[in-house]
């Protein structure tokens, strides 16, 4: 529905599995109904102002701890299925360090976006998100779970039992010297997933100031700078509540459309990363093929991690040594 300015925008699905699954002893047969509901209300005003407003409220197989930790369980939502995520994808490296896993089968949130071009080279966005299980578990004695509803079923919960999660972004964006600009932004963010097993959230919270420079040298050459720095603190074993420092560096230098070179350096005072080590340096250049084809050759230490996209994540294995690609775009 578009009226007086206002883009209206409602969705709802539901899902029903059934089947036979294969048991130790004999088969299983299964028979499950889920649903989900979506909605956003978008305005754009003059002197360029918008607003978008984003609802989720996902149900399509709530089930206890034990059977969530099944992926090949029949009756969750497959990635071809994923509605809206609800949450900002940022483009920082160390902001996609650590993004919220969103679970389809059962989280309910809502996101706020702003946007307000306060002069004619300046540009603001704030973001904020918060989203949170709608149905939490308590463990009984002999490994049995009893469920725990929300008080609202409409918004999210704050309580360490429903996994919240919440973010609070802002960025302002400077344009010089016409295609020349200059990104500033500051985030906070708190992401808790509750492990029912042993009756605690494991929460990891971060505050990052990310700042990226793109000067243009001329109609051709471009040099491209980015500086993030990064506070956050984990609870998870096995140290409670220890703190660490995370910095991103990187320089590219780039001749448009045919190559650029970058360097990019990662540092960190986490004494638990997985990878064991402290710093992350690689030098990589490309060079564009024709219309459709991209090479890609890459030396030094890449940190790894979980990267999603469109709620969809995967995790990249650290890496040392030297990397050659080709991307073909068809």
């Amino acid at each position: 529905i578009k009226l007086f300015g206002f883009d209206v925008f409602a969705e709802y699905a539901r899902k029903h599995s059934y089947g036979t699954t294969h048991g130790f002893s004999r088969d299983i047969p299964y028979d499950k109904t889920g649903e989900g509901w979506y909605g956003s209300v978008s305005f754009t005003g003059l002197e360029g102002f918008g607003l978008t407003f984003e609802y989720k409220n996902y149900r399509f197989d709530v089930v206890d701890p034990d059977a969530r930790k099944d992926a090949n369980r029949p009756t969750r939502i497959v990635p071809v299925q994923n509605p809206p995520i609800v949450h900002k994808e940022h483009a920082f490296t160390l902001l996609t360090r650590s993004p919220h896993t969103i679970d389809f089968n059962d989280e309910t949130g809502w996101q706020v976006d702003v946007f307000s071009a306060v002069a004619p080279n300046l540009v603001l966005n704030l973001n904020g998100a918060v989203a949170s299980r709608q149905q939490s578990w308590v463990r009984l004695p002999g490994g049995r779970y009893r469920p725990l509803f929300k008080s609202n079923d409409l918004f999210p919960a704050l309580d360490e039992e429903f996994s919240p999660f919440w973010e609070i972004y802002l960025d302002a964006e400077w344009y010089f010297e016409e295609e020349s600009f200059v990104r500033l932004a500051v985030n906070r963010r708190s992401d808790t997933q509750y492990e029912e097993g042993v009756g605690k959230g494991h929460r990891v919270a971060s505050t990052t100031l990310p700042v990226r420079i793109e000067y243009m040298l001329d109609e051709a050459f471009s040099l491209g700078v980015s500086l993030e720095q990064q506070w956050a603190s984990d609870n998870s074993y096995p140290v409670d509540d220890r703190t660490f420092f995370n910095e991103f560096v990187s320089v590219t230098l780039a001749h448009a459309p045919d190559w650029a070179a970058t360097i990019r350096a990662e540092f960190t005072s986490d004494e638990f990363d997985p990878s064991g080590k402290k710093s992350w340096i690689t030098g990589e250049f490309t060079y564009r093929l024709g219309n459709v084809h991209t090479a890609t050759v890459s030396y030094g230490s890449e940190r790894g991690g979980l990267i999603c996209s469109s709620g969809v994540c995967r995790v990249v294995q650290p890496f040392t040594g030297v990397r050659v690609q080709l991307y073909t775009q068809l």
